[in-house]
């Protein structure tokens, strides 16, 4: 689903954030724990400035990887809108409990994220 990766604490709600990003600082700071991510974002969630849903999803993304996270990370051909979000609820909880063994080509052809060759997809595998 869309990720507020661009948001901080701090501003007020028609203000841009004082500290943009802050849950990515927080994720590279830490220590590495027992989690997998699924990460979703439209190629069209630019908004306005560079602190916005694309650039920050993949932002998070690069840092999750570089600590060594299980990622999946979908980009579609879409913006923030219910459409695409209708079209892939489900992939999200297939790709953290299920089993990639288990994926069928109907998962597949909804998810692909979650297909056996994703990085030519344009998405980030799963580990």
């Amino acid at each position: 689903m869309a990720c507020s990766f661009w948001w901080g604490p701090g501003g007020a709600p028609d203000q841009p954030p004082r500290q943009p990003e802050w849950l990515i600082r927080e994720y590279a700071a830490s220590p590495r724990l027992p989690l997998r991510f699924y990460l979703e974002s439209g190629r069209f969630e630019e908004g306005r400035g560079a602190v916005n849903i694309l650039t920050t999803t993949r932002h998070m993304r690069d840092v999750l990887v570089a600590k060594g996270y299980p990622v999946v990370h979908a980009e579609h051909a879409s913006g923030h809108d219910y459409l695409q979000w209708r079209g892939t609820l489900a992939c999200g909880p297939i790709a953290l409990l299920g089993r990639p063994e288990r994926i069928d080509a109907e998962v597949a052809s909804a998810c692909p994220a979650l297909r056996p060759d994703a990085s030519l997809a344009g998405v980030t595998p799963r580990d």
